[in-house]
């Protein structure tokens, strides 16, 4: 794990085994109030096909930007048999598991990008409202027009705008502007059920979050 020189004396790593997944956690130095606050970030690239390699997360900036500010991270890498979202269940709830038995943390939070987002759409939808948020006769998938306007969102159990209705917890979505997912996002966004929602828009930024 390589930290910049800038961030190399403010922040602390450490490798975590996780079962079947295995994360690196960067912390503060030094822990403050902030540290009561730690993030699972996810990206599950191969989720969506299995010809895609599994994802290293290891190296994401978010870790050491954000435990650089006082915050805890573990960044979390999956290796299973990357069938279906389902799969990556387990390993967000033991990263939830670790980081909550850190002396001090007491809020978990959850950050995904691209296809960790609907991910942890899903997660968290499941863990609010249990197997009901993946069951029922409306699961199947099925598009009714060549458009993403017409997508039964509740035909599919991996749907972030069917999962982010079942959300109450504080949502944030940040979107780029020079990215097509601009669109999902917004339509994420409209369909979210939380009182406490906010979508932040990168100006200029891909899908890297880079101009």
């Amino acid at each position: 794990m390589s930290v910049q020189a800038s961030w190399a004396q403010s922040v602390r790593t450490t490798f975590v085994s996780l079962g079947s997944s295995n994360a690196i956690l960067i912390e503060p130095a030094a822990l403050g109030v902030k540290s009561r606050i730690a993030l699972v970030y996810t990206y599950p690239l191969a989720n969506l096909s299995l010809s895609s390699p599994a994802r290293n997360n290891f190296t994401h900036p978010s870790g050491p930007q954000l435990a650089s500010r006082g915050y805890r991270v573990l960044l979390l890498n999956n290796y299973n048999d990357r069938v279906g979202y389902e799969s990556f269940v387990p390993d967000i709830s033991r990263a939830i598991k670790y980081l909550r038995s850190l002396p001090g943390v007491d809020k978990v939070l959850l950050l995904g990008h691209s296809a960790g987002g609907p991910l942890v759409a899903f997660y968290q939808n499941v863990a609010e409202n249990g197997p009901r948020a993946c069951q029922g006769p409306e699961k199947i998938y099925m598009m009714t027009e060549d458009s993403i306007t017409g997508v039964d969102w509740a035909s599919s159990s991996t749907s972030a705008p069917t999962n982010v209705q079942g959300i109450g917890v504080p949502l944030l979505i940040m979107t780029m502007t020079c990215h097509y997912f601009v669109v999902p996002d917004e339509i994420i966004f409209d369909h979210a059920a939380s009182k406490d929602k906010q979508i932040a828009y990168v100006e200029g930024a891909s899908h890297g979050f880079t101009p």
